[in-house]
């Protein structure tokens, strides 16, 4: 990235270039109920065979749900909240090191409970009594789920198939109503691709597909004291998606930021230390957080409005390039996250896509800026600022009309799409400004706008990419074109 943006005369100083990790794919049947959600079990939110990390215990480690309960609020502030280093948590850690070299033993830990423990009044608000979700019928939710994995999940990879698929088997979303939304939500996201009668909320209306699954789900959760995890996270993703294709898609804009907050909240947003073992729930977090990111900037772009999170606000590696299936691997378990040589990897399309989200963001801070945020980046001057752009796209997904792999040529057209969107937005500033730039922007977006026609009537006749984003960019673009009139 830095490279990119000092072969293009950007005078910026740090921008990072990121790598990536992982993901696994298995598949199990989905089987299904309505009935209350009893949101006191402490469930983790993935399977006992794949889950490691210390804050979220597995099932299989479970003991009574008011021992957990206990335990975790004992540890919330040492364990599952992250605390930055300007943080008062962490001055006052540092200063009870400092104190304790100086006297040469440990200080023996103690907190007042009236002041650090959950009081009575604050845990009736957590503990309220759980909702009712009506779930859809057992083969309805099957096909659904294969439907999101199919059409959604190749290019926002929020969910892990196997370990998604397993705790519906296990019937967690019985027990557990974090997961519970998380499934509400594939389903309405999904409903959008199937042609099943049952998905609508009004016969009438196509448009009121999946709208019953999304109604049954809290946008804000009942109690801001409770440590977010790894499904809300996912709910956050699921939920922004699915806005973007109601009548009011700038509200997902809030809901994008909600969600990073809690991600920022879990520091899933920073690099983590070296040597420490990785697990599938780290990677799922990681994922959710990259695809909130992504949303951020792409509906900011939208809407816009400033974005929730910047690039100096996080260091955390993109998105292992390991398909699903490679995650783990009992046997040789020196093989878990190693994707096979030579293999592409489904992954790649989507740290690709981040990368030109962010050449978008770097766009709309600077492009789009106010004046004084310009002086201050030191950025006042035309002759860099319609050079941002190069293409970030992995030869396997390189645009090829006759791809045979379905996949990939899915994936390539919507790569294509995101990279003529960023284009545009590049160019967009300078096409009323009286100068001879205008003429070239002017030129560029048109040839962007129509290139964005010619690939997504390519992928037509493989069906249509339904993406809410994807449709926002081709009714965008068409615009453009037509009132050219080219």
């Amino acid at each position: 990235m830095e490279e990119m943006l000092r072969k293009y005369h950007v005078p910026v100083d740090d921008i990072r270039d990121r790598q990536q990790p992982s993901a696994h794919l298995n598949q199990t049947q989905s089987s299904t109920s309505s009935t209350t959600v009893d949101s006191s079990s402490n469930y983790n939110g993935v399977p006992s065979s794949i889950s490691s990390n210390p804050g979220y215990p597995s099932l299989a480690e479970s003991s009574s749900p008011e021992a957990i309960k206990e335990e975790e609020e004992e540890e919330d502030f040492a364990h599952r909240r992250f605390f930055g280093p300007s943080s008062a948590f962490m001055i006052m850690k540092n200063a009870h090191r400092v104190k304790e070299e100086a006297l040469g033993y440990d200080i023996h830990p103690f907190k007042r409970p009236q002041y650090w423990g959950m009081q009575a009044w604050e845990r009736d608000s957590s503990e309220r009594e759980s909702p009712v979700y009506t779930f859809p019928e057992a083969d309805l939710m099957f096909a659904l789920v294969t439907l999101y994995f199919s059409e959604v999940n190749v290019f926002l990879p929020i969910l892990h198939a196997p370990s998604f698929r397993q705790c519906i088997e296990q019937n967690l979303h019985l027990h557990d109503h974090n997961f519970g939304t998380t499934l509400l939500l594939v389903c309405a996201v999904a409903s959008r691709y199937s042609n099943d009668s049952r998905v609508f909320a009004d016969a009438s209306s196509q448009l009121s597909c999946g709208w019953h699954y999304f109604e049954q789900v809290q946008m804000m959760r009942r109690s801001i004291l409770e440590v977010p995890t790894v499904y809300e996270l996912q709910f956050y993703c699921l939920a922004t998606i699915y806005m973007l294709g109601t009548s009011s898609p700038s509200s997902s804009w809030i809901l994008c930021a909600a969600g990073i907050r809690f991600a920022e909240e879990l520091g899933v947003h920073r690099r983590q230390p070296e040597g420490q073992k990785w697990t599938s729930l780290d990677e799922q977090k990681r994922r959710a957080f990259w695809v909130l990111v992504s949303l951020d900037r792409l509906i900011s772009g939208f809407v816009g409005r400033p974005s929730a999170i910047r690039d100096e606000d996080f260091d955390c590696d993109l998105p292992l390039e390991c398909d699903d299936e490679y995650w783990e691997n009992p046997q040789y378990p020196e093989l878990s996250f190693k994707h096979p040589p030579n293999k592409p990897s489904i992954i790649s399309c989507f740290n690709s896509h981040l990368r030109l989200c962010e050449i978008l963001a770097f766009a709309l801070r600077t492009l789009y800026s106010t004046k004084k945020s310009k002086l201050l980046l030191g950025l006042v001057g035309e002759e860099w600022e319609q050079k941002i752009l190069r293409e970030i796209v992995p030869e396997h997904l390189q645009w090829n009309p006759v791809q045979q792999n379905a996949v990939f040529f899915r994936q390539s057209v919507f790569l294509y799409t995101m990279y003529y969107n960023v284009q545009i937005q590049a160019h967009r500033p300078f096409l009323h400004k009286p100068s001879q730039a205008s003429f070239h922007s002017l030129a560029q977006c048109t040839n962007a706008a129509r290139s964005t026609i010619q690939v997504l009537n390519a992928h037509m006749p493989h069906g249509i990419i339904g993406l809410p984003q994807v449709l926002c960019i081709r009714f965008g673009h068409g615009d453009h074109v037509q009132c050219m009139g080219k």
